[in-house]
C-alpha cells in the first residue's frame, strides 16, 4: 500500500511536471544556443519533484486544519518523495555549476506560493493577494526554466530578459486555465487567485491580451534573438494554446488539465527543437 501511494505521489503529482520543466529548460538552451548542462537539468527535475510534493503535502494539511502526527508523517508518501528529491538536488547541485543566489531566490518564490496553505494568522493577507499568487507561479516557472539554465553562462542580458518575458506570458495563460478550473474550490477554502478576484469576462479579456502580447513579442524577437522558423514555431504554439483555452471554458476532466494543458509545455519544447534543426 505504501509503495502504491509513493508511486502515486511521485508519478501522478510531480513526475510529469518535472518532465515539463526539463523540456522548457532544454528549449531555453536551444533558443540561447548554449550546450546542454545535464546536471542542471537533473537539478531542475529533482527540484520540481520536491516543490510539487511539498505543495500537495501542505494542501492536505490545509484541508484538515490539523497538525499531522509524526508517525503519520514518517509513512507519508509525499515525505518520501521530498527526501528522494532533496538527495537528488544535493547530488547534482555542485556539478551543475549553479550560483547559490539564483537557487535561493527560486526557493523563496516556490515557498511563497505554498505558504498560504499554512494555518497561520500572519499569512492571511497573503491568501488575499490573488493576482500575486498567479503571477508568482508563472514567474517562478519562467525563472527556473529560463534564468537558471543560463545562470552560469556568459550571455547577453537582454536575451535572457526576452526569453523570460516569452516564457512568463506562456506560463501565465496556463496558470489562469488552472485557476479557472479551481475557482469554486479556491473560493470555499478562502484562497484568492486571478480567477477568483476577477469576473469570467475580465479573465477572458486578460487572456486575449496575453495572447496578443505573445504574438507581438515573438515577432519582435525575429530582429534580435530568434530565427524566422523559431518565431513561426512559437506562433504555432500560441495557436495551440488558444485552442486549449477555448476548450477549457467548459468543464473538463483530470487528464485534460494534467496531460493536455501541462502538455503544451512539452509541445512547445518539441516544436522549438524541430524548427531549430
Amino acid at each position: 500500500m505504501l509503495l502504491k501511494k509513493l508511486l502515486y505521489a511521485f508519478v501522478n503529482y510531480a513526475f510529469f511536471a518535472a518532465c515539463c520543466a526539463i523540456a522548457l529548460a532544454i528549449q531555453t538552451y536551444i533558443f540561447c544556443k548554449l550546450p546542454i548542462n545535464f546536471f542542471l537539468l537533473s537539478f531542475v527535475f529533482f527540484a520540481t519533484i520536491c516543490s510539487y510534493n511539498v505543495h500537495f503535502y501542505l494542501a492536505k494539511y490545509s484541508s484538515t486544519g490539523l497538525c499531522i502526527p509524526f508517525a503519520t508523517l514518517c509513512v507519508n508518501a509525499h515525505v518520501y518523495c521530498i527526501f528522494f528529491a532533496v538527495v537528488g538536488m544535493c547530488a547534482t547541485f555542485l556539478p551543475s555549476n549553479l550560483p547559490i543566489i539564483p537557487v535561493l531566490f527560486s526557493l523563496v518564490c516556490t515557498s511563497l506560493y505554498s505558504l498560504p496553505f499554512l494555518q497561520i494568522k500572519a499569512l492571511e493577507k497573503i491568501k488575499k493577494a490573488g493576482f500575486l499568487k498567479t503571477i508568482l507561479l508563472a514567474f517562478t516557472w519562467a525563472y527556473v526554466t529560463v534564468y537558471l539554465p543560463v545562470a552560469a553562462s556568459n550571455i547577453n542580458q537582454p536575451i535572457i530578459v526576452y526569453w523570460m518575458v516569452q516564457r512568463f506570458l506562456f506560463m501565465l495563460v496556463l496558470c489562469i486555465i488552472f485557476d479557472t478550473r479551481d475557482v469554486e474550490s479556491d473560493t470555499l477554502k478562502g484562497f484568492h487567485t486571478l480567477a477568483t478576484d476577477l469576473s469570467s469576462k475580465a479573465i477572458q479579456i486578460l487572456v486575449i491580451l496575453l495572447f496578443v502580447a505573445s504574438v507581438v513579442q515573438h515577432f519582435y524577437g525575429i530582429y534580435f534573438y530568434a530565427s524566422a522558423k523559431q518565431v513561426l514555431g512559437l506562433q504555432a504554439v500560441v495557436a495551440c494554446t488558444v485552442i486549449v483555452y477555448v476548450v477549457s471554458l467548459k468543464k473538463r476532466g483530470y487528464l485534460f488539465y494534467y496531460c493536455i494543458v501541462d502538455g503544451l509545455m512539452i509541445v512547445s519544447a518539441i516544436v522549438s527543437t524541430l524548427v531549430s534543426i
